[in-house]
């Protein structure tokens, strides 16, 4: 008996489409007969050769792997996982669903890669969120740090919220972390 083959995940399931409406024997007989037939939804199987097709459908496939756990990955919608945040890690894949934080498993229909950009967003959103603050939320008694590694306290919230959104700043130092040592003992 041959082999399994590799097949992308859009061909997986233009297959499991067509099973639905024909046996397989109907769907190769289609394939080899005019291949112009597979359109609009079952498009990826005209990549497909005839024998590659037989063996997919006789001997079976194997889903070659889009995700990866540790991916970072966003809903295609726009809108943000269950959890609230917008771009997340997978922590589970499986051939047709993948899980993210140990949310329920989403279609993989349903999500794409995250971008650099949207990556680095969600952690400075998370980053923020642990200080119970919205991004870029500077307070008075923070220290801002600057490209140039200088300190500065921060009395200006709206000048230091600019530096930051300009991407003049190296970090700060949240006020509510700051040990005072002048303080004097314990009363």
């Amino acid at each position: 008996m041959g082999e399994k083959i590799m097949i992308t995940q859009e061909q997986a399931h233009a297959i499991e489409s067509l099973l639905k409406i024909y046996a397989a024997d109907g769907i190769l007989d289609k394939h080899i007969e005019d291949k112009s037939y597979f359109v609009r939804n079952h498009e990826p199987i005209r990549n497909i050769s005839s024998v590659e097709l037989a063996k997919a459908l006789y001997i079976g496939y194997e889903i070659e792997p889009k995700y990866k756990v540790r991916d970072w990955v966003v809903m295609t919608n726009g809108e943000p996982f269950m959890c609230g945040e917008l771009a997340m890690e997978i922590t589970a894949v499986g051939p047709l669903f993948i899980t993210v934080g140990g949310d329920r498993g989403i279609d993989i229909r349903d999500i794409r890669h995250a971008t650099t950009e949207e990556i680095k967003a969600e952690q400075e959103r998370r980053l923020w969120k642990k200080l119970d603050r919205a991004v870029g939320e500077f307070r008075k008694g923070d220290v801002r740090i600057l490209d140039d590694g200088n300190s500065v306290h921060i009395t200006d919230t709206d000048y230091a919220r600019a530096k930051y959104i300009q991407g003049a700043l190296k970090g700060f130092y949240p006020a509510e972390s700051f040990i005072s040592f002048e303080e004097g003992e314990e009363k």
